[in-house]
C-alpha cells in the first residue's frame, strides 16, 4: 500500500507558485527530497503538506481506517470521448 501512485492535482495558479517559491527557498537551505536525493521540488513541498495534514487530521480525530479502500481506490470512471459534430450550419440562436 506504500507505493507511490500518480494522481492529477489540480490547485489554482497561485498555489503552485507558492508551491515552487517554498522549493525554492528549501533547495537554496541545501534541503533534499527523502524521494529522489535530489534538491527539493514543488512535488516535494506538496507531498510533505499532505504528511503533515494527515498527522494533524490522525491527532485531532484519531486512526483512518484504510481496510477495504484498496478495492475502490476513488478513481473515476473514464468518460466517454466527445463526439465531433458534422460541419455544417451553426445551431440557431433562440
Amino acid at each position: 500500500m506504500d507505493e507511490i501512485t500518480p494522481r492529477n492535482v489540480r490547485f489554482p495558479k497561485r498555489m503552485w507558485l507558492q508551491l515552487t517559491a517554498i522549493a525554492k527557498r528549501e533547495k537554496v537551505q541545501g534541503k533534499k527530497s527523502p524521494l529522489t536525493r535530489r534538491g527539493v521540488s514543488a512535488n516535494d513541498v506538496l507531498w510533505s503538506a499532505a504528511d503533515s495534514l494527515v498527522k494533524a487530521y490522525v491527532a485531532e480525530h484519531g486512526p483512518l481506517v484504510l481496510e477495504g479502500m484498496e478495492e475502490d481506490d476513488g478513481e473515476p470512471a473514464s468518460a466517454e470521448p466527445v463526439k465531433k459534430r458534422a460541419p455544417g450550419r451553426p445551431p440557431k440562436k433562440k
